[in-house]
């Protein structure tokens, strides 16, 4: 009891310090298909970075809710563009954390954010739709989504950020954008049958155990944007045979094709 007040006081606290009002009483609104809906009245709403008062889908911040609602959510999710008269423009944190009956998810084109956690270990969830106009997808999205298998990332970001396909061990195929210009450490860390990835030629930076553990590929070519290769990029690629580099690259680390058996030759340009 003392745990529940102290953690719905330190959420009304958080809001009072963005300059929010905010009921802790207030229930989630049903939507359909058991999925809840909080208005937060602000100029500049700072929860998930989005400058217009909206709708956030999922739970937003009262992490206490989620597990009495988020494992009740079930099946195909559609997203509304609008709930009642407003646009829904962000997935919060923690929206549908460890809602593992989720098979597939259509976001709409009013969405640009979808923040921490949202997805984590939605484990059923074979498929999602994502809308080019999303430009931040935050850590941890898709964490364990372990039946997840293909996906095409947005035009509209330029980060892949830390985490954020660890332990997708279905996943075999990403589409990454041209306008991406990094990888976050462990980005795609364990995704054990990712057989191919093309890497954009604005990529700039891929870093510490990006790829760790991506047993099944088995060829890469890094382009002449890339500046630096972190850590343990491409460690434990077991399958990994051939890679290519184009001259530019500046930097490269240490243990960066470490157990990485099937790999017998390396031109490193002269540009390092």
């Amino acid at each position: 009891m003392f745990i529940t007040l102290m953690g719905r006081f330190a959420t009304l606290l958080f809001f009072l310090l963005l300059g929010l009002t905010v009921n802790a009483d207030t229930e989630p609104e049903i939507a359909t298909n058991g999925v809840k809906y909080y208005l937060v009245q602000a100029g500049n709403c700072q929860v998930c970075g989005v400058s217009t008062s909206h709708y956030h889908v999922g739970n937003g911040s009262y992490r206490e809710a989620i597990s009495i609602w988020g494992k009740n959510i079930s099946g195909s999710i559609t997203i509304p563009e609008r709930f009642k008269g407003l646009p829904v423009t962000a997935i919060c944190k923690y929206a549908f954390y460890n809602c593992k009956r989720i098979t597939h998810v259509i976001v709409p084109q009013t969405v640009k954010v979808i923040d921490d956690y949202a997805l984590y270990q939605c484990s059923g969830m074979n498929s999602i739709t994502l809308p080019d106009n999303i430009n931040y997808l935050g850590e941890y999205v898709f964490y364990g989504c372990s039946h997840l298998k293909n996906v095409t990332l947005p035009k509209g970001i330029s980060v892949i950020s830390e985490h954020l396909f660890e332990n997708c061990t279905s996943l075999e195929s990403v589409v990454i954008q041209d306008g991406v210009k990094s990888i976050q450490p462990f980005a795609f860390y364990q995704c054990s049958y990712l057989k191919s990835i093309d890497l954009p030629n604005t990529i700039e930076y891929i870093y510490q155990d990006a790829f760790n553990g991506c047993a099944r590929l088995e060829t890469i070519t890094i382009p002449g944007s890339m500046i630096e290769l972190s850590d343990n990029a491409f460690a434990n690629c077991s399958s990994l045979s051939h890679v290519t580099f184009s001259n530019g690259i500046r930097v490269i680390g240490q243990h960066i094709f470490n157990f990485c058996g099937n790999l017998r030759e390396i031109d490193i340009p002269r540009s390092v």
